[in-house]
């Protein structure tokens, strides 16, 4: 290659726009062998490595060095700006804000993580780890003992350097003060912001990215601590933010098509939550534009929420949804059916431990476009104290009969319920007729008795097994005291399933 030509087309004598395209599907590893290839090549390879940030720090860092202070009456540590960054790092932190696209955690990090990184946290410096455990060692002999709600977290951004990048005071008391917040990525199209630490955090920490190109907002809250009451106070600012930040006349945020509210380990989440929802649903009048919606915690005031999207969702096609107690699933699917009928994608949970209704899948029958449903309960939760003795789900032919015809369409199934499906539910699968456009199942299999005395108990012949060979994939997931289908049975089922290029997995773990 020639070293004295910054000509991407002249060195490798293909148009730039190819050159680009390649390095789209490129490691970062290769894009940082093209920061020191040549000029032309660090170019690209810097608005490919700046397009995805898994945190906003990077951007940070470019507008020079922090220090670390502690919050008064509160064992957390946050950071702000040495000094108002200069003129030329503004420059540099503009034209390296304008290549992001994409603020979001790792795609393979878990998303229920207890310890997932703050967007807006800095990781510990190890010369001021030893400063902040002596300052957690004072804060414990002063009488607070609990240590997981005074878990260390990284420091959060503080007040005052949200104050330098916003250049005002941090104050909501109108939207005239919103109105000249600037934006700080203006080509940003994909925000997943998370507040590990609720306490420290600013509920409006994540104002300044919204911008004119942003699609989708995904706003994440992390419960690490029985107290959730800091939970909650972070969650309605939030909403009240960004709900002035969509409604005042000069809001430049009219691309928004998907909005994701979610809490980490959801189940200890018991506090306030008519009081969330209330706010979340004046949240909801400013979003007509939103055609998918999830909302993880537990929804409580269900009327008052279909008929906020009756009124003010109008191209809702896709919607998640947490019922605190199962036993209204079926009556606020067969309501949400009234409302919208058309939507495509639905997702519907619960709390952990109680019993779902078979009758549930019945009340979906009027969804005539669905492509994907799940029905599963919510994630357990250590706070969890509620079970129920679990009772199987059977799957009759005519039952799937009913869902075939009533979902040609349906692409994706998840059937996840507290109690349970029979394995023998297989056999209601032997007509290759039922959902001619399925390519992925993934039920909760209720497998144990095929396992008995350590032998096998052979139930289930070949007939049944055979017709799912028409999926592409198939996940099952199988509680057993050795975490999943016993090994001896992942034998025989893959001999009863025969020649096959679906991809079959048990409990996360590939199979074939």
């Amino acid at each position: 290659m020639n070293q004295n030509t910054d000509s991407i087309p002249n060195t490798v004598r293909l148009p730039f726009e190819i050159i680009d395209h390649i390095l789209s599907f490129a490691s970062r590893r290769a894009l940082f062998n093209c920061l020191v290839t040549c000029k032309a090549y660090s170019d690209l390879a810097k608005s490919h490595l700046w397009r995805h940030l898994e945190t906003a720090v990077p951007l940070f860092d470019l507008l020079g060095p922090t220090k670390y202070t502690a919050l008064v009456g509160c064992p957390k540590i946050s950071w702000k700006f040495n000094r108002n960054p200069l003129a030329s790092q503004w420059e540099t932190f503009a034209h390296y804000a304008r290549l992001v696209k994409t603020i979001a955690p790792n795609a393979s990090s878990d998303p229920d993580s207890w310890f997932i990184k703050g967007t807006t946290d800095r990781i510990w410096p190890e010369a001021e780890c030893e400063s902040y455990m002596a300052l957690h060692r004072d804060w414990q002999r002063n009488g607070h003992r609990d240590l997981r709600r005074d878990m260390p977290f990284d420091p959060s951004i503080s007040v005052g350097a949200l104050q330098t990048l916003h250049s005002i005071p941090i104050e909501f008391a109108g939207d005239q003060v919103l109105r000249s917040i600037p934006n700080l990525t203006p080509n940003l199209q994909h925000l997943d912001f998370v507040f590990a630490d609720v306490k420290a955090t600013s509920p409006w920490a994540f104002v300044p990215f919204l911008g004119p190109k942003l699609r989708s907002l995904s706003l994440r809250f992390c419960v690490g601590s029985v107290d959730t009451a800091p939970v909650a106070a972070c969650m309605i600012g939030s909403f009240r933010a960004l709900a002035r930040a969509l409604s005042f006349p000069q809001s430049t945020i009219e691309s928004l098509r998907t909005l994701e509210i979610r809490t980490v380990r959801s189940g200890a989440f018991p506090f306030r939550s008519s009081e969330v929802d209330a706010v979340f649903l004046e949240l909801l009048s400013h979003c007509s534009t939103v055609r998918e919606l999830h909302y993880t915690p537990r929804l409580t005031q269900h009327d008052a929420f279909l008929s906020t999207i009756q009124n003010h969702l109008p191209n809702l096609a896709s919607l998640s949804v947490c019922i605190e107690d199962p036993s209204n699933l079926a009556s606020f699917a067969s309501r949400l059916a009234l409302v919208r009928p058309e939507i495509e994608e639905l997702h519907l949970s619960h709390q952990y431990g109680r019993p779902t209704a078979l009758s549930t899948l019945k009340s979906l029958l009027a969804f005539r476009n669905l492509r994907s449903l799940s029905l599963f309960e919510a994630p357990s939760s250590i706070f969890d104290s509620s079970t129920s003795a679990p009772q199987m789900w059977i799957l009759t032919p005519d039952l799937l009969a009913q869902l075939s015809a009533a979902w040609p369409n349906l692409r994706r199934l998840s059937l996840e319920p507290n109690e349970s499906v029979d394995v023998t539910s297989f056999a209601a699968f032997r007509d290759e007729k039922l959902f001619g456009e399925l390519e992925e199942l993934t039920i909760a299999l209720k497998a144990d008795r095929l396992y008995h005395n350590g032998a096998l108990v052979q139930q289930v012949d070949e007939t049944v097994i055979r017709p799912l060979r028409s999926l592409k994939m198939l996940s099952m997931r199988t509680p057993h005291e050795y975490g999943g289908l016993p090994p001896a049975m992942w034998g025989w089922f893959l001999r009863y399933l025969g020649p096959s290029g679906m991809k079959v997995y048990n409990n996360g773990n590939r199979l074939i």
